[in-house]
Parts: structure tokens; sequence; C-alpha cells
């Protein structure tokens, strides 16, 4: 199931906990319930699921960030926007800069030094 943000609700790709703890149930992986049915260990720290199947069965777990994870929302803000972002940023800079004006100049007074080299 999909939902407006920018991550797969209950996404299968997990990872595991640090340090790793093993479990029988998603109470054993914390004293705090996060109230979906995953419990963290303190406050203010990843809310842990116990893996009932896959690699990490037996073992506390948290949804993994991947981008195996992401909506098509995440998709959109984290390629579209940052990515892209920087891309253009990049591209910008150089621009201001006269960058390709610059290294043509280069070229053109190593071509000359070449040229004055093979006279001798």
């Amino acid at each position: 199931m999909t939902s407006s943000s920018q991550y797969i609700v209950n996404c299968p790709i997990r990872s595991l906990s640090k340090p790793s703890t093993n479990c029988t149930a998603s109470s054993q992986c914390g004293g705090i319930d996060c109230g979906d049915g995953s419990f963290s260990p303190e406050k203010g720290t990843a809310c842990l699921r116990c893996a009932t199947e896959g690699p990490y069965s037996g073992f506390c777990t948290e949804g993994a960030e991947t981008f195996g994870c992401l909506t098509p929302v995440g998709w959109i803000f984290t390629v579209g926007c940052t990515y892209l972002g920087f891309a253009l940023f990049i591209f910008a800079n150089l621009w201001n800069a006269n960058f390709v004006g610059k290294v043509a100049a280069v070229r053109k007074k190593w071509q000359a030094l070449r040229e004055s080299e093979s006279a001798v």
C-alpha cells in the first residue's frame, strides 16, 4: 500500500537494528509502543519490528530508507528535485564562471606552446 508520503508503508526492505537483537514478537524489540505494531527501545530512537520471514527472521529490524521503498512522490522529490537540482546548480555555476571559454583559451595557449616547441 502506498500513501502520499515519500516511503512505502511497511516496506518489505528491512535492515537489522544496531546492536542486533533476537526476538519472537515485536514487543521484545523495545518497551515504547510506536502505535503501529512496532516498538522502540528508547524515546527518540527508531521503531523496530520482529521479522518473521526473510534473511532477518527472528531479529528486530527497522524499515530501510532505500530507493526500493520510495513512492512516486518520493521519486519526484528525491530524484527530481534533489539530484536534478544539484545538476542544474553545477551547470549554472560552470556557465556563470565561463568555464567552457576558459578551457578553450587554455587549449589555444597549449597548442601555441606546442607549435613553438616543434619549430625549435
